[in-house]
C-alpha cells in the first residue's frame, strides 16, 4: 500500500511500531504493550493442546517448511492446521503463475470476509466482539454468509484448542476452531491467521531483536519457532518487530522447564498480550486490506488540470464526473479532469466504481462560497444567539481543505459592522462578541487559492436566554 513489495509476498504482515507504548518502560522496545495484566493466563494458541506427533516437511506454497503430522493433517506453528487435502489442492492452484504472483488467491477480495457460526458453538460472542474488533480496527467487512462458496466456519473444538486451518483465504470452507478457554482475544489472534497474519516471531528480522531458547522448548514444538521462508510467496516483513503484536509469541509459551523460550536480546522476558489488535496489526492489516480511495485536489480553480488517483481499485474502474467536468484521460487507477469553463463555481465529485464499491470524492470547482451557516447557543439550542451567554457557535458549509473562514456581525437595519472575526482555518468557531437582545445579521465568506467568496449573511435573533428562547434565524441576507 505503501511501499513496493513483491505481490506473491503479501500474505505475512508483520507491522510497524507501535509508538504509543514506546516509552512506558526502559527495557522496552518498540510496540511492546507494558501491562501485567497482558501476562496473566495467556497460553498458546494451540490446535491440539499437549499432542506431540511426528515432525515432518511439507511444501507449502513453494517452501519446505517443519509441521507436525496428525493423521492426514499438519500442524503449523502450534495453531495452524494444514490438511494434506488441502495442501494438494492448493499445490495445484500454484500451478496458475499469475494467481500465485497476484496474491489474489489468498486475500478476500473486495475486504470482505464471509463467515459462519455453527449453531453448537458456545459463547458466540466471543466470535462476535472479535469481529467486531477487526471492522472497528480495520477496513475488512465481515458479512455472514448465504451461498458464498468461500466462507470461514467458527466451529467448537477440543477444550484449550484454539486454531486456523489456513493462513489466508483457503478457498471454499474453511474452518477457526474456538474451544474453552479460548477468549475472544484469542479469537482476534485465530482470525489473524485465515486474513493472512503468521506468528511475529517467526519474522525473517527476528534474530536482531529476540532470542530463541530451544534447550527450554518441548519436544516437538521446535519448529514454532521456525523462521519462515521468503523464497517465494510465503511471507514479507512490514515494518518493525512487533513486541506488542497480537500475533506474538509469550516469553513462556511451549516452556518445558518453565524457563523461557524467547528473551530479548538481553536475556529478559517481554509481556504478552490478547487484548486486541496493536497499532502495527493494524498498519499490516491495512496493508493486505487497503481501504478504497480516491487521491487528489479538493479544489479545481478556473479551467486548470486535475489528475484523481483510485487506490485499490481493482481491474474493471468506471469514472464518473458532473457534466461540467471534462474527462482528459482515465484508466482503472486515475482520471485527469478540468472544468468545461473557467466561470463554474460549484461543489462537484469524482467518483469511482469498481466491482467491489462506489468510491467518491467530494470536490469544489471555482471561487467557493459559503453554502449554509448553522447556529447553535449557548444553551443547547439552535438557530438564534444568546445575548446572556458567551457561547454562541457557528458552523459553516462546505468544508474544504486549505479553506480560510471569517465571519462579522451587522446591526440591523443599519448593517454596521459590529465585529469582524480573524481569518482562521476552521470552519467551526465562536463567536467572540456578544450584543444587546435583537435582530442582527450573521455574516461568512471563505477564501481558498482559487480566489475570496461574496459574503453569505443570515439575519439572527439575540435573545436574553434567561428569558426564555428566541424566534430563530431569520431569511438568508
Amino acid at each position: 500500500m505503501k511501499n513496493k513489495f513483491s505481490i506473491v509476498k503479501l500474505f505475512l504482515v508483520f507491522v510497524i511500531p507501535l509508538f504509543l507504548f514506546h516509552n512506558c518502560s526502559e527495557n522496552m522496545e518498540e510496540g511492546e504493550i507494558n501491562r501485567p495484566e497482558d501476562s496473566i493466563n495467556v497460553t498458546p494458541e494451540q490446535a491440539y493442546p499437549n499432542f506431540i506427533g511426528e515432525i515432518v516437511t511439507i511444501n507449502y506454497r513453494g517452501v519446505d517448511i517443519k509441521v507436525m503430522k496428525k493423521g492426514n493433517k499438519y500442524i503449523f506453528q502450534g495453531d495452524i492446521i494444514i490438511a494434506q487435502e488441502d495442501l494438494d489442492k492448493d499445490r495445484d492452484k500454484s500451478f496458475n503463475k499469475s494467481a500465485v504472483e497476484s496474491g489474489s488467491a489468498y486475500r478476500w477480495p473486495c475486504n470482505i470476509v464471509y463467515y459462519t457460526i455453527n449453531n453448537n458453538l458456545p459463547a458466540q460472542n466471543r466470535v462476535t466482539d472479535a469481529i467486531a474488533h477487526w471492522e472497528a480496527n480495520t477496513s475488512l467487512t465481515f458479512i455472514q454468509r448465504t451461498t458464498q462458496s468461500d466462507y470461514i466456519e467458527f466451529i467448537s473444538a477440543a477444550a484449550g484448542s484454539c486454531f486456523s486451518d489456513w493462513i489466508g483465504k483457503k478457498g471454499g470452507r474453511q474452518e477457526i476452531g474456538l474451544g474453552s478457554g479460548c477468549l475472544t482475544g484469542n479469537t482476534i489472534h485465530e482470525i489473524g491467521h485465515a486474513i493472512g497474519f503468521f506468528h511475529e516471531q517467526t519474522r525473517q528480522d527476528r534474530d536482531n531483536h529476540v532470542q530463541i531458547h530451544y534447550d527450554n522448548i518441548i519436544s516437538g514444538a521446535t519448529a514454532n519457532f521456525d523462521r519462515y521462508t521468503t523464497r517465494t510467496s510465503t511471507g514479507e516483513d512490514i515494518g518493525s518487530f512487533d513486541f506488542g503484536s497480537i500475533m506474538m509469541y509469550g516469553s513462556d509459551f511451549f516452556s518445558s522447564n518453565g524457563q523461557p523460550t524467547i528473551t530479548r536480546l538481553d536475556g529478559s522476558t517481554f509481556n504478552v498480550q490478547r487484548n486486541g489488535l496493536s497499532a502495527g496489526d493494524i498498519v499490516g492489516a491495512n496493508y493486505l486490506y487497503p481501504k478504497q480511495t480516491i487521491s487528489g485536489s479538493q479544489l479545481i480553480c478556473g479551467n486548470s488540470t486535475k489528475t484523481y488517483t483510485l487506490t485499490n481499485g481493482g481491474s474493471s474502474v468506471t469514472w464518473q464526473v458532473p457534466s461540467y467536468l471534462q474527462i482528459l484521460s482515465q484508466s482503472n487507477t486515475s482520471i485527469t479532469v478540468r472544468p468545461t469553463s473557467s466561470t463554474i463555481s460549484g461543489s462537484g465529485y469524482v467518483r469511482a466504481i469498481t466491482s467491489c464499491n462506489t468510491v467518491q470524492k467530494n470536490i469544489w470547482v471555482g471561487t467557493q462560497y459559503i453554502e449554509d451557516i448553522q447556529f447553535s447557543n449557548g444553551i443547547g439550542e439552535e438557530w438564534y444567539f444568546c445575548s446572556s451567554h458567551t457561547n454562541n457557535q457557528y458552523d459553516l458549509y462546505p468544508k474544504i481543505q486549505g479553506n480560510t473562514y471569517q465571519v462579522r456581525l451587522l446591526s440591523f437595519p443599519s448593517l454596521n459592522v459590529l465585529y469582524t472575526s480573524s481569518t482562521t482555518t476552521s470552519s467551526f468557531g465562536t463567536l467572540n462578541y456578544t450584543p444587546s437582545p435583537g435582530w442582527y445579521v450573521f455574516e461568512a465568506r471563505m477564501t481558498n487559492s482559487c480566489g475570496t467568496s461574496q459574503w453569505l449573511g443570515y439575519e439572527v435573533e439575540f435573545v436574553d436566554c434567561n428569558q426564555g428562547g428566541g424566534q430563530g434565524e431569520g431569511g438568508e441576507f
